[in-house]
């Protein structure tokens, strides 16, 4: 039994308290910085959900040769893994710049330099997303808005996006006499880029289970486990990973969509991810396939599709786009 006992150890605490992995300011670059010869300016801002958890919002800023900050800006969001923070989407900092668009990244709750202490696999994540979109659309000015979030980032803003959640958790917050959220409106986003989500949690968990264990865990007992992890989640943050199943919530969203996955993903099953892709109910949606797994560094040729994705969807013009939701 100490080996079922380990099991279940390492998957909660795996699970909603992930090792929240040190950097430094000085990793987000400086003040001022130059990338293909063109100014921009960083930026951070303290926000604070709907929990009332705080976090910061860093902003890359293209600027003019007098390094002030462009009156027009359109911006791509990065939302992080699991155990990520704000240092992940870095690497993709200068491909956005050279296209002309503003990028931001953050720490999710209860990551990174993030209050908080668990961390809910996308669910309450989905209220950080809801608090940067009203804080750039309506404080910032922003003008166009992509979200590009990967594993428990795309999760996060899957359920954003959808109206079904929304209702419920409101209703669960009213259930507990929290206030209900104040929504972004969905029609903030422009569009938004799926890297590998997860279409169901307890299937993801199985799965890894399933890989790190090369399958010898019968699934009774993974199932068994499963149950009395919940119930410490549950106990911990309020959310029963039961819930945590984004396929249920995509039908709503009509935002436009380019997804792709891994062909060797041990996380997520492609044909889920297929199945769930296809309900959403986008007249603009692509998905793809790439070579590697759910960790892998995506290939630079997937970095330019989710680009070029961008580009073209922010080009369109306003009347192209008014199957977006409220």
């Amino acid at each position: 039994m100490s080996g079922i006992s380990k099991l279940y150890q390492s998957l909660w605490k795996g699970l909603i308290q992930p090792v929240r992995y040190p950097y430094s300011v000085l990793d987000l670059g400086n003040r001022i910085m130059y990338i293909n010869d063109s100014p921009i300016m960083r930026l951070d801002f303290n926000l604070t959900n709907h929990l009332g958890e705080t976090f910061i919002l860093t902003l890359y800023l293209p600027c003019n040769e007098k390094e002030q900050i462009l009156k027009k800006i359109s911006i791509v969001v990065y939302c992080h893994t699991h155990n990520g923070n704000r240092i992940e989407g870095l690497p993709y900092l200068e491909q956005v710049i050279s296209k002309k668009y503003a990028f931001a990244v953050f720490d999710f709750r209860a990551n990174g330099y993030s209050s908080g202490s668990f961390v809910t696999l996308g669910w309450l994540e989905a209220l950080d997303i809801n608090c940067i979109v009203k804080f750039l659309k309506e404080e910032f000015k922003v003008d166009k808005i992509a979200l590009w979030g990967r594993s428990m980032g795309a999760v996060a803003i899957f359920l954003f996006l959808s109206n079904t959640f929304r209702t419920q958790i409101n209703s669960e917050f009213l259930k507990t006499k929290q206030p209900p959220i104040s929504w972004a409106s969905r029609s903030y986003i422009d569009c938004y880029i799926n890297d590998s989500a997860f279409p169901n949690l307890k299937e993801c968990i199985t799965m890894l289970i399933d890989g790190k264990t090369n399958k010898k865990v019968p699934s009774f007992l993974i199932s068994m486990v499963l149950q009395i992890v919940n119930r410490e989640v549950i106990e911990k943050t309020g959310v029963d990973i039961g819930q945590v199943n984004p396929s249920e919530f995509v039908s709503d969203i009509k935002n436009p969509i380019f997804a792709f996955i891994g062909h060797e993903d041990e996380m997520v099953c492609q044909f889920k991810f297929y199945e769930m892709f296809h309900k959403i109910n986008s007249i603009y949606k692509r998905v793809k396939v790439f070579n590697g797994n759910h960790a892998d560094e995506r290939p630079s040729s997937i970095i330019d599709d989710v680009l070029n994705f961008i580009t073209e969807i922010f080009g369109m013009k306003e009347k192209y786009m008014l199957n977006r939701t409220t």
